[in-house]
């Protein structure tokens, strides 16, 4: 992508979570504002930070010659980066992998590193892209993962409460998206339980 000039007005954000079942831990690392959340039953324990336009980032922006100006994209009203006295890149992050042309004025491709989450017994870890968080808050997830992990039951119930809560965000970040109009963001969602240190069930849906 680099070689081909594809990544210099294209980018991603990136989420990793590195679960250590043994331990009861997980080390999740992110860049932009793909986020990963850690629940128990309806309770949200710990959420990676977005890497948002804050103010040091601005400062960052403009001391490299970009600006920052507030703008509405697909129903999105968000700080985003720009060249000075033009419309683009328009990115709402302050960091990003690719974006080579935005790297120039200030975005950064470092992650954030958060390392020994502490994971309880019957944890949930979810890890879904920013068009499911700029339409569910953590607390819906928590209670959406919760709520499908009560309707199954058994040996094979973890495995398919996963699925289904993974189906069920994406379903549910889609339907919003419809009903606000316009277009609708990448949406993806990983969901893992945690039934014991032994044990887990891991389920996607995009």
């Amino acid at each position: 992508l680099h070689r081909g000039g594809l990544a210099d007005w294209s980018g991603t954000t990136a989420t990793v979570a590195i679960i250590d079942a043994e331990a009861g831990v997980v080390v999740s690392a992110h860049v932009g504002d793909s986020r990963i959340v850690i629940s128990h039953g309806p309770q949200v324990l710990f959420q990676s930070a977005d890497h948002d336009v804050d103010e040091d980032a601005s400062r960052r922006v403009v001391a490299a010659g970009g600006e920052v100006r507030r703008m509405t994209v697909s129903g999105v009203d968000a700080r985003r980066i720009f060249f000075a006295g033009y419309d683009a890149p328009g990115l709402s992050m302050s960091r990003a992998l690719g974006d080579l042309q935005a790297s120039t004025i200030g975005v950064l491709s470092e992650p954030t590193i958060n390392t020994c989450v502490e994971l309880a017994t019957g944890s949930a870890v979810i890890v879904a892209s920013d068009g499911v968080w700029e339409k569910v808050s953590p607390e819906e997830a928590a209670a959406i993962s919760f709520a499908a992990l009560a309707t199954e039951q058994g040996v094979d119930g973890r495995g398919a409460a996963a699925s289904i809560a993974a189906k069920a965000l994406v379903a549910e970040a889609r339907s919003r998206w419809i009903q606000a109009g316009g277009d609708i963001d990448d949406i993806t969602a990983v969901v893992v339980y945690l039934d014991s240190v032994a044990d887990q069930d891991l389920s996607f849906s995009a």
